[in-house]
């Protein structure tokens, strides 16, 4: 055999042998979990399902309000003066309201909300002024004002803290989906399936994930949220 062919079987071998090698090491290795919140295509099927709604609702609007024009409804990205708040917020108040029966504290909860802003600290310069906007009037406002909160308080739903206005000056509220699981038992079961459901519906992983399945979200540099426009929601306003 001449020293090319010798030379020539024996790079072949050493490929077969390489080959074999290789796939048996890849049978071998564990497959790789991906996350699905982690895929492009997830991000893809979220942005192209937020432009079919929006275009569904368009289309509608141009179809049963033809004569409406974009300047005579509220929209946040035009109007200063909105607060972000949970979709599930009216399932919220109806397990509030259930849980302080006799004296609902919905209405109360709801308030605050709209004075909340992305940091979750409500500063209240004015418990009259809160009291009102809760609903409540007569000269025992603020006294009903503040057995209400104190109700919201006990459950979990928020976190005063007392200062120069009184024992509710800041109060912080943090994220109620992970009070309601913990107080979950303690109102209809009905109430939970509707709440779950709802978060079903919206994405709302806090809800509808076990808290220890729960990853962190990454979040951007200083704490804020891209294309949100701060000035529109103060802590005094």
């Amino acid at each position: 055999m001449s020293g090319r062919r010798h030379a020539g079987l024996i790079f072949s071998l050493a490929c077969s042998v390489f080959l074999v090698d290789q796939r048996l090491q890849e049978s071998q290795t564990p497959p790789i979990e991906v996350r699905s919140g982690d895929s492009e295509m997830t991000a893809r099927a979220a942005t192209s399902k937020k432009q079919s709604m929006t275009e569904r609702a368009l289309a509608r609007r141009s179809e049963y309000w033809p004569k409406v024009r974009d300047e005579d409804l509220w929209h946040r990205k035009r109007n200063d003066g909105y607060a972000t708040i949970p979709r599930t917020l009216p399932i919220l108040m109806n397990v509030i309201d259930y849980m302080t029966s006799g004296k609902p504290a919905g209405p109360t909860y709801l308030a605050l909300w709209c004075r909340n802003p992305d940091e979750s600290v409500v500063t209240i310069d004015s418990q009259e002024v809160l009291a009102e906007e809760s609903g409540f009037t007569g000269e025992r406002k603020v006294t009903t004002w503040r057995a209400r909160m104190k109700s919201l308080a006990d459950l979990g739903f928020i976190d005063p803290r007392r200062g120069a206005s009184g024992e509710f000056q800041y109060v912080l509220i943090p994220n109620p989906h992970l009070i309601a699981r913990r107080l979950r038992g303690r109102f209809p079961e009905a109430m939970w399936a509707m709440l779950f459901e709802r978060g079903s519906e919206i994405g709302a992983s806090d809800l509808t994930i076990a808290p220890a399945q729960l990853a962190p979200k990454p979040t951007a540099a200083g704490g804020g949220r891209s294309g949100v426009r701060r000035a529109a929601v103060s802590p005094t306003k």
